[in-house]
């Protein structure tokens, strides 16, 4: 709260006490029908949900682009060799090796390490949690874009 926001400097001081002014103006009776305050409650509601907008449903992790990369080409492929994936999304080995850190600590990545010769390797592979993820985060980008 700032100072012109503060009680007694003409300010409601609470976005409910806003909204009920707008709602009804002093010394008028209240607007007929629900008011919006009314509407997006029972809206919330109508689903036994306290969020019906999609948005609520998009996977947070995957809000990334690099990430979301990631677990795209990974989910087109059985397993991918880490520097194939690396040179396929155009990333460093830093920021690749950064981002499939927090994509294996959410469970949606598995990481296979051995060698080819001498040479040490790494594969990648998208667990069944990390596919409904994605399906799931693309389901509710889709929803947001066709305006449910």
């Amino acid at each position: 709260m700032t100072a012109t926001d503060a009680p007694g400097n003409g300010s409601t001081g609470s976005i409910t006490s806003a909204a009920a002014a707008v709602t009804a103006a002093p010394g008028t009776a209240p607007a007929a029908g629900p008011t919006l305050a009314a509407s997006a409650l029972s809206a919330a509601e109508g689903d036994g949900s306290r969020h019906s907008h999609p948005r609520h449903r998009v996977d947070e992790l995957l809000t990334s682009p690099v990430r979301l990369s990631l677990v795209a080409a990974l989910s087109r492929a059985d397993e991918i060799e880490f520097g194939v994936l690396r040179d396929r999304i155009e990333v460093s080995d830093s920021v690749l090796s950064k981002q499939l850190a927090q994509l294996e600590a959410a469970g949606y990545v598995a990481v296979r390490k051995g060698y080819v010769g001498k040479r040490p390797r790494t594969w990648l592979t998208l667990s069944a949690e990390g596919r409904v993820a994605l399906n799931q985060h693309l389901a509710a980008l889709e929803a947001i874009v066709a305006g449910e």
